[in-house]
């Protein structure tokens, strides 16, 4: 009936229509230029100081996966940690704010009561890899059968050692298992010249190792709800008591003491995260081989806080599904260790325990270990994390000068967290 095959005749209209008048092709609706493809912007925000990270982001990570995803376009807003969560507070408040954003440790569910996250239970469940992350970093934006954020990477003090001191006084090449025996050995591990300390066998914790070890005595912080503290028990105080016992049975009154350092090995044993030992590969390497990593030694378990920054939806988000596929992107196994190798972190992925970075620093892998078999999440309630710092880092030298008892620090301690509970309500 119509002259032609079909492809000659869409060819021929084709050729017609280019043919109309410019006013005739704009009243049919038509356009003379080509149509522009729609863009989604994901708004990172991310807290480093990092330059490499920047740079492997900017030259690496972000064109890649652009290239992958064509129409989704990642523009990234580095903050320092110092600014961070106010300007995400400010942000949130105002109506500004991210797609993807990093949950600090402590404050998932913080985020999540203020409802600045979203859930990700119908992404994760579709994404099928949750059983790959180390358990206690996994937990830790699991709220009330909800996930709110993707671990980016795993770290949290343990305790570490001089493998040479302990044997140059005839100890194993370990941490002691028990409280009786750690004793013994940070009091034959210090070493005084004349009335000089010039060798420390144990660093008395700061006040987020501190925690080690009065929840491996048995005590909790606070009960399961978040809702009451719970760190003035008796454990806690039979932790804290035995700490002082071991700070006295190292010093002598009145004695002489000099600069410390576990780098230099005037201290033996101490509490260090993993980037520690990361910035020793580049700093001082050959003093790597003769570090040991070991376990707080079990009062009634043994425990290891882990710190777990999360990648996480902001609830203000437009495009969600893009927004994940950012965070499914840097969850893949090659970006997770680009990424950590930056910090000299670990990536919570148990599958990469073999992984290049892994066997660089070999310490690493016992990090993993102890965080898989003993490792507890580092959870907080809904308050901010520095004020909840501040009672504990402020009593810690009284303690440990004496001037405090342990009964009456747990107690201050208590008071000062439950009053910043109540505000809360």
């Amino acid at each position: 009936m119509f002259g032609g095959s079909l492809s000659s005749r869409r060819r021929e209209a084709a050729k017609g229509a280019w043919r109309l008048p410019l006013a005739t092709l704009l009243s049919l609706g038509l356009s003379t230029a080509p149509a522009l493809a729609k863009t989604t912007v994901i708004q990172f925000w991310f807290p480093t100081w990092n330059p490499a990270v920047q740079a492997w982001l900017r030259d690496e990570a972000i064109p890649q996966f652009q290239k992958e995803n064509p129409g989704l376009q990642v523009e990234p807003t580095y903050l320092t940690w110092n600014d961070y969560e106010q300007k995400l507070m400010v942000g949130f408040a105002g109506g500004v704010f991210p797609d993807v954003l990093v949950i600090p440790s402590e404050a998932p569910r913080r985020y999540a009561k203020l409802g600045m996250v979203l859930p990700l239970d119908r992404y994760v469940q579709a994404w099928g890899q949750q059983r790959d992350y180390v358990p206690p970093a996994w937990e830790t934006a699991s709220i009330d059968g909800h996930q709110y954020g993707i671990p980016w990477s795993v770290q949290g003090p343990t305790l570490v050692f001089r493998r040479s001191a302990m044997a140059e006084v005839g100890l194993p090449a370990a941490i002691p298992e028990t409280w009786a025996a750690f004793k013994e050995a940070a009091v034959r591990l210090t070493r005084y010249d004349g009335n000089k300390l010039v060798r420390l066998g144990y660093s008395m914790p700061g006040d987020q190792p501190l925690m080690n070890w009065i929840q491996a005595a048995g005590a909790e912080l606070f009960t399961p709800d978040m809702q009451r503290v719970a760190i003035a028990s008796p454990e806690a105080e039979q932790a804290l008591a035995f700490l002082v016992d071991v700070n006295q049975a190292m010093r002598r009154p009145g004695a002489e003491q000099g600069p410390l350092d576990f780098t230099q090995g005037t201290v033996v044993m101490a509490e260090r995260e993993p980037t520690y030992l990361g910035g020793l590969q580049s700093t001082s390497p050959e003093v790597l081989p003769d570090i040991g990593v070991g376990v707080t030694p079990r009062g009634a378990r043994h425990v290891v806080r882990v710190y777990v920054p999360n990648l996480a939806i902001g609830r203000r988000s437009q495009d969600p599904d893009a927004a994940w596929k950012w965070i499914a992107f840097l969850q893949r196994p090659e970006n997770l260790a680009r990424y950590n190798a930056t910090f000299g972190r670990l990536s919570p992925r148990r599958s990469q325990l073999a992984g290049d970075f892994i066997r660089t620093i070999p310490q690493f892998r016992e990090f993993l270990d102890l965080y898989t078999r003993y490792g507890v999440p580092n959870v907080w309630p809904p308050v901010g994390f520095p004020e909840l710092r501040k009672p504990v880092q402020a009593l810690l030298p009284k303690l440990w000068a004496q001037q405090i008892s342990p009964r009456a620090f747990l107690e201050e301690v208590a008071r000062a967290w439950q009053a910043l509970l109540a505000e809360q309500r």
